[in-house]
């Protein structure tokens, strides 16, 4: 029996507490929305949305290693989610991990993430190679 079947949740109840998460996250109460989305993720480890939206919150909570982990997971089954990248590209400067970092920006440089790959880099030091 799945955690989902355990709870007695219906699909509508995961729904309704994935926008009560992300309404938390908009309004800034990071530990609140990431206590949410734990728990959406012990229901349905495999939820790509949440685990993207538990890798943003861990980021907002400077858990950049955590947020890595979230976000590898999503990269995984979707590869070419720029947002995805652009977070990831964020854990990894947080993390000092440069060299990676680099690789990550010189993939999203021609993207809409481009003004903000560029203020990262300056704001951390980390040279441009592209």
């Amino acid at each position: 029996m799945d955690m989902q079947a355990i709870l007695g949740w219906s699909d509508k109840h995961l729904k309704e507490a994935r926008s009560c998460g992300y309404l938390y996250y908009k309004q800034g109460a990071y530990d609140i929305a990431n206590k949410i989305f734990q728990m959406l993720i012990a229901i349905d480890p495999n939820n790509v949305y949440d685990q993207l939206m538990l890798g943003s919150i861990s980021l907002e909570l400077d858990d950049a290693q955590a947020a890595l982990e979230n976000l590898d997971f999503v990269l995984k089954t979707d590869p070419e989610n720029k947002h995805s990248l652009f977070l990831r590209f964020k854990a990894l400067l947080l993390l000092q991990k440069n060299k990676q970092a680099q690789d990550m920006a010189s993939i999203l440089m021609h993207t809409a993430y481009r003004s903000k790959i560029v203020a990262l880099c300056k704001t951390y030091h980390l040279p441009l190679l592209f």
